[in-house]
């Protein structure tokens, strides 16, 4: 893992303990957490974080900004990248399987990480929509 990575994932962290936020960003700070350090993995992406002058708790208080009853899932991980690269979205992906998977756990993000069996077939989440 990278240097950039690491301090990226390591800001983000700190970030997450954040409790002044308002109850909906609360609701989403820790997935939102946790989906930032995958996305870190991307160098780039982690040295958008770095840069960036607004804290996790912004973040998810702008994710939350308008949002009445409810938000899927993927609708706050796309906000989540848009507010730290603007102009950019992301794309979700999903994999059945035959099997059940594993997960592991990874040490320095605590980021469960699924390792996939064979046997399966890529769906893309769009064509779902």
């Amino acid at each position: 893992m990278s240097e950039i990575t690491k301090q990226a994932q390591g800001k983000l962290k700190q970030e997450s303990k954040q409790n002044k936020i308002g109850q909906y960003a609360s609701a989403v700070i820790q997935p939102v957490y946790k989906a930032l350090c995958g996305f870190c993995k991307e160098e780039w992406f982690a040295q958008e974080v770095l840069d960036m002058d607004k804290t996790l708790g912004d973040c998810c208080e702008t994710i939350m900004q308008g949002v009445k009853s409810s938000i899927s899932d993927l609708e706050v991980y796309k906000r989540a990248v848009e507010f730290y690269v603007p102009g950019s979205t992301v794309q979700f992906e999903m994999k059945v399987c035959h099997h059940w998977h594993e997960e592991e756990e990874h040490q320095d993000a605590e980021i469960p990480q699924v390792v996939d069996k064979p046997d399966g077939q890529i769906i893309h989440l769009e064509d779902l929509l």
